[in-house]
């Protein structure tokens, strides 16, 4: 009898530690559908998403600050973690390869977030019925090499090709913006009210957006 409860005892042990080893190593799966893909962060912990693909991340402009959300994007995964609550902000996740997007609604809580990763599918046919706008007008905060970009191939000077980019991305409609590879917005590291800017000068003046160039064209003759 003894030995019987003694080997019930080890078989409850080890269910419990196999159930407790499976909660470790849960992950959620979502599937794109078109439909933008809710999740939830807890904060003051990172949340990886994984989409087996090399991808660049969106963000608007209210998260676009590390200290607000942390984004890194390695390996085909996004690692997440917000350091402040946040309410619900629509996310843009773009194929470098393909341009196909995935939109996420996002939210930071302190509470009642899980933490467990998530596996996002994507149907390999049809994706063309997704989404593939080029990031622009939602932001560009890319981290961990995703902002590599290539020289314009055309000749309009690199004034002109950055005032335009900047102005569709703040007031154009995402669908109508001219993609320039390369160019990507980013979060501001500057004050809000820059007074030295043009001290002579009566003006008020105040930081709008920033834009990342890795490139340095010569301008046309």
């Amino acid at each position: 009898m003894n030995r019987l409860k003694a080997s019930m005892l080890r078989g409850g042990l080890c269910a419990s530690l196999l159930s407790m080893a499976i909660q470790a190593h849960a992950v959620e799966i979502l599937h794109w559908d078109r439909k933008p893909l809710d999740v939830d962060l807890p904060v003051g912990s990172e949340r990886v998403i994984v989409l087996d693909r090399n991808v660049r991340v969106g963000l608007p402009r209210e998260i676009a600050d590390p200290s607000v959300l942390r984004v890194q994007s390695a390996g085909g995964a996004i690692y997440l973690k917000a350091d402040q609550p946040f309410d619900t902000q629509r996310v843009r996740i773009q194929d470098v390869e393909t341009n196909e997007v995935v939109l996420f609604d996002l939210t930071a809580k302190e509470s009642g977030a899980s933490d467990e990763d998530i596996k996002v599918v994507i149907p390999e046919e049809g994706t063309s019925n997704a989404s593939s706008e080029p990031l622009s007008s939602e932001g560009q905060a890319t981290q961990d090499g995703d902002q590599e970009g290539e020289e314009p191939s055309v000749g309009t000077p690199v004034p002109v090709v950055l005032t335009r980019f900047v102005a569709q991305s703040l007031y154009a409609p995402s669908r109508t913006i001219e993609p320039v590879k390369g160019l990507n917005r980013v979060a501001m590291r500057l004050p809000d009210n820059m007074p030295s800017l043009l001290p002579s000068q009566p003006v008020r003046t105040s930081t709008i957006s920033a834009i990342w160039m890795p490139f340095r064209p010569s301008l046309p003759n």
